[in-house]
C-alpha cells in the first residue's frame, strides 16, 4: 500500500493519470516520450493541420459535385469514363488529406493542451473493459489497483513529462511528474515502440495511398490514349477506342498491387518502431515512400508530355 505521505501527494487528477498508465502497461501498450521542444513544435502545427482538414474537405465537396454531374447525365457517363475515374481518385486523395489533418490535429491538440487524451469511441476491448470496471470503483480500490506505483515513480513533484501511449490503433496520453533525480519509469524501462502495424490500422493511411497513386495513373492513361490516337490512329481505333473502362480498371489494378506490396512491407517489418503520428515512410518504409513519390511525379511528367502531342 502507499505510504501516508505518498497518498497525500497523489491527488485524484494525477492519481487517475497514473492509473491510466498502469492499465496500459498491463495491456501491452507502447510508449514514446515527447520532449518539451517537440510539444512546442506540435503546438505550432495545430493551425496547419486545421488548414489541411479544411482544404481536404473543400476538395471532397468539389469532387462529389463533379461526380454528381458526370453520373447524372448519360452523355457524360458514356464519353468521360476516365474522367469519372479521375474524380473518384481525387476524391480519395482529398478525403485522405482531410482525415490526415483531422487525425493529426486531434493528436497534437490533445497532447499539448491536456497532457493526456482518451479516444471517445473505438476503445480496444481489453482497455475499455478495464477502464469502465475501474471507473465504477471507489478510491480505496483504485489505490489498491495501482499499489506500488508510488515506489516506482518516487514522490510526485517537480518536473512534468508528457508521454504518448498507443494501444494498437488507439491513443492515450499520460502526464506524470517525478522529483529531480528520481527514476524515470519510462526511459529506463524496456518498452516496445509503436509499430507499422499500429499505423496500418489507420484508415487515412490507405485512403491517402490510393489518392496519391490512382489520379496520376489515370492521367497517364488519358495522355497515352490521346498520344496513341495521334501517332497510331488505326491501331488506336482497333484496340483502344471506346475502352475507357478497361483502361480505368488497369490503373486501379496497379494501385491494388501497390497496396498489396505496402501491406507486405508492413507485415515483414512489424517489429520496427515508428513515430506516433504515422507518416507514409514510417508506416511502410523509406524505400516505399520514394517509390510512391517517383510513381506520382513520373506519371504526371509523362502524362503532361503526351497531352502536348494532342495540342
Amino acid at each position: 500500500m502507499f505510504s501516508e505521505q505518498c497518498i497525500q501527494v497523489l491527488r485524484p487528477p494525477l492519481l487517475s493519470r497514473l492509473f491510466f498508465l498502469h492499465i496500459l502497461q498491463q495491456t501491452n501498450a507502447s510508449f514514446e516520450i515527447v520532449s518539451e521542444q517537440d510539444l512546442l513544435e506540435y503546438q505550432k502545427l495545430i493551425p496547419w493541420q486545421a488548414m489541411t482538414l479544411l482544404i481536404g474537405s473543400v476538395g471532397v465537396v468539389i469532387n462529389l459535385l463533379l461526380l454528381t454531374v458526370f453520373c447524372g447525365f448519360s452523355t457524360f457517363w458514356s464519353r468521360y469514363k476516365l474522367f469519372i475515374c479521375l474524380a473518384v481518385g481525387d476524391l480519395f486523395n482529398c478525403l485522405g488529406i482531410a482525415l490526415l489533418g483531422l487525425n493529426r490535429r486531434y493528436l497534437f491538440k490533445e497532447v499539448t493542451e491536456r497532457g493526456y487524451a482518451i479516444p471517445q469511441v473505438g476503445f480496444h476491448a481489453a482497455f475499455s473493459s478495464a477502464l469502465i470496471t475501474e471507473a465504477k470503483t471507489d478510491m480505496d480500490r483504485l489505490r489498491q489497483k495501482i499499489s506500488g506505483l508510488c515506489a516506482l515513480f518516487g514522490k510526485v513533484a517537480g518536473t512534468k513529462r508528457n508521454v504518448v501511449i498507443e494501444l494498437e490503433s488507439q491513443r492515450a496520453w499520460v502526464e506524470y511528474s517525478t522529483s529531480p533525480g528520481e527514476l524515470n519509469p519510462i526511459s529506463d524501462a524496456t518498452l516496445a515502440g509503436l509499430t507499422p502495424i499500429s499505423c496500418a490500422m489507420k484508415a487515412y493511411v490507405w485512403i491517402r495511398l490510393i489518392g496519391t497513386l490512382w489520379p496520376p495513373a489515370i492521367q497517364l492513361a488519358i495522355g497515352a490514349d490521346r498520344a496513341a490516337s495521334i501517332l497510331k490512329p488505326f491501331w488506336h481505333r482497333r484496340y483502344i477506342d471506346n475502352k475507357d473502362w478497361q483502361l480505368g480498371v488497369t490503373t486501379f489494378l496497379f494501385v491494388m498491387v501497390s497496396l498489396f506490396a505496402g501491406l507486405l512491407i508492413v507485415l515483414m517489418n512489424s517489429d520496427r518502431t515508428v513515430i506516433f503520428y504515422c507518416g507514409r515512410k514510417a508506416t511502410f518504409s523509406n524505400g516505399f515512400g520514394y517509390y510512391v513519390y517517383f510513381a506520382e511525379v513520373s506519371f504526371l511528367y509523362f502524362a503532361i508530355n503526351m497531352k502536348r502531342l494532342h495540342v
